[in-house]
């Protein structure tokens, strides 16, 4: 049993229930008549049928996040933390106002960074070749359907639960046996491991 308690299964773990969890997910959602690959075939539409790829990413989403949740606090509490808070219980909670204005200082500097390469890719010279996704972005009337969309998969749903996990479970976890450094700079890796699918190796 110990070796559930050693510092290579704290970072072996959240893979495995990533990898896990998933293909139960699609298992659960093929079962409930959820056609996974109905997104994608939304989006090839011409115009992309914004509305119909949200309703099935809601739904597979919610599925593989409330598998990985469940899991997450199950093993959360097991060892003796809250995903809402992994690491300390010292500091005091920071208010909604707290929050919002550190959340508008982070993601101004961050937006910026983040148009640099774009501007560079899409107009100086190509970084490499880019997801289909970015051309049916860019190409397409940023309609209510679309926003929806986006929400869910890209700023509000998906990136919530995802924090949730990665920086609350796998922070905590790994923030048990690791230094505070250590931890933070591990769950990035893993978080980072896991997102490999965007990036393009050339």
């Amino acid at each position: 049993m110990t070796i559930f308690k050693s510092r290579a299964w704290l970072i072996v773990e959240p893979i495995i229930l990533l990898v896990a969890l998933g293909l139960l997910a699609r298992y659960l959602a093929t079962t409930a008549g959820i056609d996974s690959n109905a997104a994608d075939e939304a989006l090839l539409k011409s115009p992309p049928r914004w509305g119909d790829a949200a309703s099935v990413l809601m739904q597979t989403q919610t599925i593989k996040w409330g598998l990985l949740l469940g899991a997450a606090w199950v093993l959360a509490r097991m060892r003796g933390y809250r995903l809402t808070r992994p690491v300390s219980d010292v500091a005091p909670p920071l208010s909604i106002v707290q929050l919002a204005l550190f959340g508008v200082a982070i993601a101004i500097p961050l937006h910026l960074l983040a148009i640099l390469p774009r501007w560079y890719h899409f107009t100086i010279a190509p970084l490499g070749v880019a997801p289909p996704i970015w051309d049916i972005i860019y190409n397409s009337a940023w309609t209510a359907e679309f926003w929806l969309f986006m929400a869910i998969g890209s700023f509000a749903f998906v990136p919530i639960v995802e924090e949730l996990f990665f920086r609350g479970y796998v922070l905590g976890a790994l923030y048990q046996r690791f230094s505070a450094i250590s931890a933070a700079l591990l769950s990035a890796a893993i978080f980072t491991v896991v997102h490999l699918q965007y990036v393009g190796l050339d």
